[in-house]
């Protein structure tokens, strides 16, 4: 048995995998045709079971709306399904969790992640998915790696069992790149995504040398192994995308626009009322007279060439 895992979609970002009719930055351009790789690979090589680990949609976008192509989740949710479908065969089953609260939906009334995996036919757990194989049990999550060993310590109480079946793999979707480990008698592996880092993750130190693709575990005679799929960003990317800015105003204004309307419906309040608040919420910066002088004086200060040694 052969079991594709895909996470981390992020549908509805700028900075993940879009459908080619919706491509607008060198990241986009250069992951579509490897996402079609896997599709080809997968339509030649059996592929029995999909797993979904989490962050299939990027959400409503409370952070930085600027991030998303749009904030509409119904959207996002119907384009994610649109990019898996080419995955999803005659009796290849479909499985996953959910993700992060944030991306998720958490408090908002919809689950996108439950979303994208039932219009796929699939069967939703929003915490743990527990596979059984002949070699034990394999887990899915999706967590930070911080709370992995947590996870471990817990599998292992009673013996690390779950109904007489040891657990034998964690998966793991959020870490955004590949990492295979051991934590006590737990196997982990943290499976790759399909996102750029974006502004707010590369503020936390995710480097942009994450890693692209996704994960196939195979279970046969042998047992139990992993066979990661990985696309190397190329530093040609990566330099388009560190000056990547194309959110026009007008595009601004629509985004905010739809921002209101979800928050509008999601709490009874007029969007006028949302504004008034969110106007309120602004302080203007007001400068010290002394830290004014001090930007003046230094750009009267005369600039030094800089010397590169021979």
């Amino acid at each position: 048995m052969n079991i594709l895992i895909m996470n981390d979609l992020h549908s509805g970002s700028d900075y993940a995998l879009v459908e080619k009719k919706k491509i607008k930055n060198a990241y986009q351009e250069w992951v579509y045709p490897k996402y079609d790789s896997v599709i080809n690979y997968c339509n030649e090589y059996p592929i029995h079971r999909i797993g979904l680990v989490g962050d299939m949609v990027e959400g409503y976008g409370h952070r930085d709306s600027t991030n998303l192509w749009t904030t509409d989740v119904d959207k996002q949710i119907e384009h994610a399904v649109n990019l898996l479908k080419p995955l999803v065969k005659s009796g290849v089953e479909v499985f996953g969790v959910g993700g992060s609260g944030y991306h998720r939906g958490k408090g908002s009334g919809f689950d996108g992640d439950k979303q994208v995996i039932e219009k796929l036919g699939g069967k939703y757990n929003r915490n743990s998915y527990y596979l059984n194989t002949p070699y034990g049990i394999i887990q899915f999550i999706h967590t930070a790696k911080r709370n992995i060993k947590g996870e471990a310590q817990q599998i292992q109480i009673n013996n690390g069992e779950i109904e007489g079946n040891k657990v034998k793999l964690l998966v793991a979707g959020h870490l955004h790149r590949y990492e295979a480990y051991e934590v006590g008698s737990v196997n982990v592996v943290h499976t790759p995504c399909w996102q750029y880092p974006t502004d707010f993750m590369q503020g936390f130190g995710v480097s942009p040398t994450v890693d692209i693709g996704c994960l196939i575990i195979h279970i046969d005679e042998f047992g139990i192994s992993l066979s990661p799929i990985k696309f190397p960003i190329p530093f040609e990317v990566m330099q388009e995308m560190a000056g990547w800015e194309d959110v026009t105003e007008k595009e601004i204004k629509q985004r905010h626009k739809e921002e209101m309307k979800r928050l509008s419906e999601l709490t009874g309040v007029s969007t006028e009322i949302i504004q008034v608040i969110k106007n309120k919420e602004r302080k203007p910066l007001v400068l010290p007279n002394s830290f004014e002088k001090e930007i003046v004086e230094v750009k009267k200060k005369k600039r030094k060439k800089l010397v590169l040694p021979k």
